[in-house]
């Protein structure tokens, strides 16, 4: 892991450790499961898709490190569809290479299909953002190492939910965004559940 070692961001974050206690409290079955950080926390998807189980696993500022801790919880439900969008937070710190989050997200997605047999997860890329805090070409470059890794599952598939965020002409467009340049707005939710909709509402 080289200088990632010591990196473990997820330990001190309180908002992951408050919400990761309230999940907890629940272990009821669930059909479909969101799982990622505060851009998966804020969207609503229960709210488009009247009479499917969804549960809404997004954590403010977590990380790879973080969802491969937690795999437990999201396991406990037992999901058919599993849609997981991370990775944002760890590009903001350096020193964490593509590889050592790509290789998180391969552990995370072997955990959950060991776990659950009958799942089928939703790798989603990570979106662009119009914010100076990350560099865009690592984006890209992690979204690709996305790809690649889910064609290495049966049951993984990669989405590309970053080109809805595109205009035609291939920059990002920014009416998506709210001020922060990094977390979506009404509209970008919306484009985002039209995305992957069909794959929701879609029967086994």
């Amino acid at each position: 892991m080289g200088g990632a070692e010591q990196y473990a961001g997820y330990a001190s974050n309180p908002q992951y450790n408050a919400r990761k206690s309230m999940f907890e409290l629940n272990p009821k079955l669930a059909e479909v499961i969101f799982v990622g950080d505060s851009i998966t926390q804020y969207g609503n998807f229960d709210e488009f898709f009247g009479g499917i189980n969804i549960l809404n696993r997004g954590i403010g500022s977590d990380t790879t490190e973080g969802v491969l801790h937690r795999t437990d919880e999201i396991s406990i439900h037992q999901p058919s569809k599993i849609f997981i969008m991370i990775g944002i937070n760890d590009l903001v710190y350096e020193e964490l290479s593509l590889d050592w989050i790509t290789d998180n997200v391969r552990e995370i997605i072997e955990v959950l299909l060991i776990d659950n047999p009958n799942t089928t997860i939703y790798l989603q890329s990570v979106l662009p953002t119009v914010s100076e805090k990350v560099d865009s070409e690592k984006i890209i470059e992690l979204n690709k190492q996305y790809k690649i890794l889910a064609g290495e599952f049966e049951r993984c598939e990669y989405i590309d939910v970053y080109s809805v965020f595109l205009k035609e002409e291939g920059r990002v467009d920014a009416s998506l965004f709210s001020s922060d340049g990094v977390h979506i707005n009404g509209k970008g939710y919306e484009e985002w559940i039209k995305c992957i909709e069909d794959l929701i509402l879609e029967e086994e």
